[in-house]
């Protein structure tokens, strides 16, 4: 019986982790096609680039923009 259980969690595990990966592969594909359909293209210049300790994955900026109603915006993204 402990070999059967080891062999089910051997072959199940890989199908759940894949099926897990689609979905939310398949949530973001979602996400990113109704921002492609509705969203609204602008163009944004780095206003300062920053770095929170070691690494490439520290890096982020602030962004700014003109918005819609003519204002001008500042947004920090990665």
């Amino acid at each position: 019986m402990e070999g059967l259980a080891k062999t089910l969690v051997f072959v199940c595990a890989p199908i759940v982790a894949g099926s897990l990966v689609c979905c939310g592969a398949l949530h973001f594909w979602r996400a990113g096609r109704e921002l492609r359909e509705r969203g609204v293209t602008i163009q944004a210049t780095v206003a300062k680039k920053l770095r929170k300790g070691g690494g490439l994955e520290n890096y982020y900026a602030r962004f700014t923009f003109v918005n819609l109603q003519g204002r001008q915006e500042t947004l920090a993204g990665c």
